[in-house]
């Protein structure tokens, strides 16, 4: 009896073994990993895919993880992108256990000024780059996208999934969605947007606002990239009347080139029908329509 449990427990465990290495396995690999485009901190390294296609035009993805955690393996839709001839480069940026704003801006910033002057190296168009990003990682590409229009060297396309837009009233617009939120308040002094500010987002919110994408909107001067802006009706980190803020002031503003909007029905943070190939595929017609499009 003895015997037949540990037989089991043994097949069992070989199993789950077999299932992580396969996962490992068929997880699609960069092309070139950990390039360095910046010496400021060890995390100041993307990671290159390739499609079949030559001179491909360029996706750069910005992680999420509320500005204290994640990484750039597994890019959102990688392989859905990789299929429609998109290059996908994925960045790391300096997390607010050791830098607060405007450090992350300044890593972002730096990594697409690496692939537009490394372009031809990396076997890339240079000239069309679209920035995706999820989370914190749609605030760091709104932001990005909107700093860089004004600048010798912009963008041509960004795609924000439910980005925080405005720390000092998320608490109010993730209250309005009556949905159970799953964090605690965005204004306190433990939040993960008080970290990142460096300063209390209650006790302080002109710092705080100073940090928004509607702050650098204010300020720009030249014509803006379009916009892809997704949220998810049931997200309960994120209430939608962010991502609506940022879909308001772009199509205020004179420079705009367009903002597309899509509430995702049935979307959490990331979770529910974002998975569903349909809403990526809204991604893969945008940035064909950004990218592609004659200029």
């Amino acid at each position: 009896m003895r015997f037949r449990l540990a037989l089991a427990v043994a097949v069992c465990a070989l199993l789950v073994a077999g299932y992580y290495v396969g996962t490992y396995l068929l997880k699609t690999k960069p092309t070139r990993a950990d390039i360095a485009y910046g010496a400021v901190s060890e995390r100041n390294k993307l990671d290159l895919y390739l499609p079949e296609a030559s001179n491909p035009p360029v996706v750069i993805f910005v992680h999420g993880g509320a500005f204290m955690v994640g990484d750039k393996a597994g890019p959102q839709s990688l392989d859905a992108l990789l299929a429609a001839g998109f290059a996908v480069v994925s960045v790391n940026y300096q997390l607010t256990d050791t830098a607060i704003w405007p450090a992350q801006l300044q890593d972002v910033t730096a990594a697409v000024a690496y692939v537009q002057t490394h372009a031809a190296e990396l076997g890339i168009d240079g000239t069309r780059i679209a920035l995706f990003g999820a989370s914190a990682g749609g605030f760091l590409v709104s932001t990005t996208g909107i700093a860089l229009a004004s600048g010798p060297a912009p963008v041509q396309a960004v795609v924000d999934w439910f980005g925080p837009v405005q720390f000092t009233t998320m608490d109010a617009d993730i209250e309005a969605t009556r949905v159970v939120r799953a964090t605690g308040r965005n204004d306190a002094e433990t939040s993960p947007e008080s970290k990142l500010v460096g300063k209390v987002v209650a006790a302080d919110p002109e710092a705080a606002n100073a940090v928004s994408p509607l702050a650098y909107l204010a300020s720009a001067t030249a014509p803006l990239p379009p916009f892809l802006i997704m949220h998810g009706d049931a997200d309960t980190y994120v209430g939608r009347g962010q991502s609506e803020r940022l879909r308001d002031a772009l199509l205020a503003n004179p420079l705009n080139s367009g903002v597309t909007y899509h509430l995702v029905k049935g979307g959490g943070h990331g979770t529910g029908t974002f998975q569903d190939v349909a809403t990526t595929q809204i991604v893969v017609d945008f940035l064909n329509s950004a990218l592609r499009s004659p200029r």
